[in-house]
Order: structure tokens, then C-alpha cells, then sequence
């Protein structure tokens, strides 16, 4: 699989699923710390601090997540539809995924980072930890002064460019893109049917289920969190709306979390070297990896 690039940036698609994941887990360990031991703080440094981080790792896993799918579709139609190309046929080789995934956790991390930036940690008020006698400085997460009422429209204008860059466009353009992929797919696979049978046929049409897959839950978990979240950054002075659009956020952010749990699944269902290569991970290297399999 480290010889493909579509192999190597479907496995960054995973790593970032797994990232935009690890705020979610730290939420559940708050519940189920604050459940088992009756008190958990929340306002030490370290624990804004660590809720800081989370969050920003989640938006950059999101968006790279995003843009990795839409490099893939890319990818593959310009290899498909220039199979004569020696140019185009590097596409496929390793170092292309390398160059990709390196520009795209650039891209994505800069804009995180300078994302990160609009707030800061504050100390606020000394409280007692867990109704004890002891008492701690409290901490929490803010907007940074700078961005008050007279330059809140520079923080309102990147967030909207962000998230119609980052989400939008690309949940537009993948479909598109796949649909193209899938002609060209299903026209080779007619035109070689016409001279003679080939076992490539069928990993085609699985290949074919799997991006198709791909796409559409992709287009039907992100576009309308993309939507959501600009209208979010619109109505930011305008309480009723924001909190309609965050409410729905919210809720298709679940939608994103059961869309990014799924992914293994169907790639273990759909693909025979993703089995074959999960096996050999189960079994630390003692089953041996088969053939090529379904890409």
C-alpha cells in the first residue's frame, strides 16, 4: 500500500480522522471522571490549556481531512484520464502523497495556528478545589482584547473564509470531481469488457462503490456543517441566530463523527487489501499480506 499515493493520503484521511476525534475523547473523560470520582477541575491552567489544544487539533484535522479527499479524487481522474502521460503517471507514485501531505498539513496548520491567535488563556478568580479548602487560581479561554466590537469584523470575515475555503468549496468541488472519476472508471471498464474479460473489472466497480461512498457521505456530513458554521460566523452580534446556527452545528457535528467512524469500516467491507493488511496488523506481521487488492 506505501507504493500508491492515493494509499499513503487515504492513510493520512485516517490519522486525521483519528486527531479530530481526540477532543471528543477528552470530553468523555471529563464525564466520566467528574461520574466516578465527583470532581474533576476544569479551571486549572492545564486543563484549559489541554481543552485549547484539543480544539484547535480537531480544526485542523477537519480541514486537512477534507482536503486530503479532494486530492485523492483529483489524483486519480488525472492519472485515469492520461494513462499515456509519464507525467501524469508520477501521480501515483509516493512522492507525489508526500509533497501533498506535506502542503496540506502546512496549509492547514498555519491557518489553526493563526486561528489560535484571536484568543488567550485568563486568570479570573481564585475558587476552591472541589468544594475544599484549598484554593487555586482559575483560568479560562477567551477572545483576545484586540478583537472588540471595532475589529470583530476581521475575526468574523476570516471565519467565514475559512470555513467556505476549508468546507464548502471542497464539499462542492468532490462531488464534481468524483462523478468525473466514475465516468472515466466505468468507460474503461466498458471499453476493456469489449475486448476481453479481466479480474480488473471487479476491483473497479468496488473502488468505484468506495469513492462513490466517500463522496457522498462526505458532501451529506460536511456542506451543510460548512453552511452552518458561516452563518454561525455572520450572526455573530445577533444572539437569536447564532444560537439556532450553533445548536445545529452542534448537531452535525455528530452527523461528521459517525461519518469519520464509518470510514474504517466500509474500507475493511469494500476493500480486499485493506483486510488483508488489517489481518497482518491484528497478527503483528505473522498473516502475510496477499496480493494487490481493491485500491
Amino acid at each position: 500500500m506505501r507504493t500508491s499515493s492515493v494509499h499513503l493520503i487515504m492513510s493520512a484521511v485516517a490519522i486525521s480522522d483519528i486527531v479530530y476525534m481526540f477532543h471528543n475523547f477528552y470530553l468523555r473523560f471529563i464525564q466520566f471522571a467528574r461520574a466516578y470520582s465527583g470532581c474533576i477541575e476544569e479551571r486549572t491552567y492545564g486543563m484549559v490549556l489541554a481543552d485549547v489544544i484539543l480544539r484547535h487539533l480537531l480544526d485542523f484535522a477537519k480541514r486537512s481531512s477534507i482536503l486530503f479527499c479532494v486530492w485523492i479524487a483529483l489524483i486519480r481522474i488525472l492519472v485515469i484520464r492520461n494513462p499515456m502521460s509519464s507525467f501524469y503517471e508520477s501521480l501515483s507514485n509516493p512522492f507525489t502523497a508526500y509533497i501533498t501531505i506535506s502542503g496540506v498539513t502546512l496549509v492547514s496548520l498555519s491557518l489553526s495556528a493563526f486561528k489560535a491567535t484571536f484568543y488567550r488563556i485568563v486568570a479570573y478568580s481564585d475558587f476552591n478545589i472541589c468544594n475544599s479548602k484549598i484554593k487555586i487560581q482559575a483560568f479560562s479561554y477567551m477572545l483576545h482584547d484586540f478583537f472588540d466590537n471595532k475589529n470583530s469584523l476581521v475575526l468574523q470575515y476570516f471565519n467565514t473564509t475559512d470555513s467556505i475555503v476549508s468546507i464548502i468549496i471542497p464539499c462542492i468541488c468532490f462531488p464534481f470531481l468524483t462523478l468525473l472519476l466514475v465516468l472515466e472508471l466505468k468507460k474503461k471498464s466498458e471499453n476493456r469488457s469489449k475486448m476481453f474479460s479481466s479480474p480488473n473489472d471487479d476491483k473497479t466497480r468496488k473502488f468505484t462503490q468506495l469513492v462513490f461512498y466517500f463522496t457522498l457521505t462526505f458532501f451529506v456530513a460536511g456542506f451543510p456543517l460548512g453552511v452552518a458554521s458561516t452563518m454561525m460566523y455572520l450572526f455573530i452580534g445577533m444572539q437569536g441566530f447564532l444560537s439556532i446556527f450553533t445548536f445545529i452545528s452542534y448537531i452535525l457535528e455528530v452527523l461528521y463523527i459517525i461519518n469519520t467512524a464509518s470510514h474504517f469500516l466500509v474500507c475493511i467491507l469494500v476493500s480486499s487489501q485493506y483486510r488483508e493488511t488489517v489481518k497482518s496488523v491484528i497478527s503483528c506481521g505473522r498473516h502475510k499480506v496477499g496480493g494487490s487488492g481493491t485500491s
